[in-house]
């Protein structure tokens, strides 16, 4: 991802405020869709305790996007959003399980330029408005994923929704 972004002159400056996992992939060879994943141990977040503001120190006025991939906490998605307020960031997110369903309504969707999630995540979110949506992976089930995210951006403020379907 890096050498990909750099290609694109885009400087990714990762700051660590949460645990990263290194999983293990198994293949049967390259171009192969057969796969196990072995999921690493990752220890729960610590508490930022006033480590973003200084992580923030250091990101400069020259940043333009900040990416929210994938929060394990709240308090990352807070400072997240706060800090593009503070230095006029796009912000960018992906929402997760991890954070509350009520965290992804008031921070995520109204902060976000464009906020991704995965079916599984996006029907939490559709059950707790009362939003009918598909439950299947299929092409089928386009139509009804499009008719949520219409329903979802007309109850809730909020920028772009993308929703991924399949692998």
């Amino acid at each position: 991802l890096t050498e990909e972004l750099a290609g694109l002159g885009i400087e990714h400056c990762p700051l660590g405020l949460t645990p990263a996992a290194k999983n293990l992939v198994l293949t049967n060879g390259a171009g192969s869709s057969d796969r196990r994943i072995i999921k690493a141990n990752v220890p729960p977040p610590a508490p930022l305790n006033g480590q973003w503001a200084a992580a923030a120190v250091g990101l400069g006025q020259d940043v333009k996007v900040i990416m929210i991939n994938s929060a394990k906490s709240q308090a990352v998605v807070e400072a997240a959003v706060a800090t593009a307020r503070e230095i006029g960031a796009a912000l960018y997110g992906v929402a997760t399980p991890a954070i509350s369903v009520e965290s992804r309504t008031e921070l995520l969707l109204p902060n976000c330029r464009l906020t991704q999630f995965n079916l599984a995540e996006f029907k939490e979110l559709t059950d707790a408005l009362g939003v009918v949506c598909p439950v299947v992976e299929e092409e089928r089930a386009i139509t009804g994923v499009a008719n949520a995210i219409e329903k979802v951006s007309e109850i809730l403020p909020c920028h772009d929704l993308v929703v991924t379907l399949g692998e």
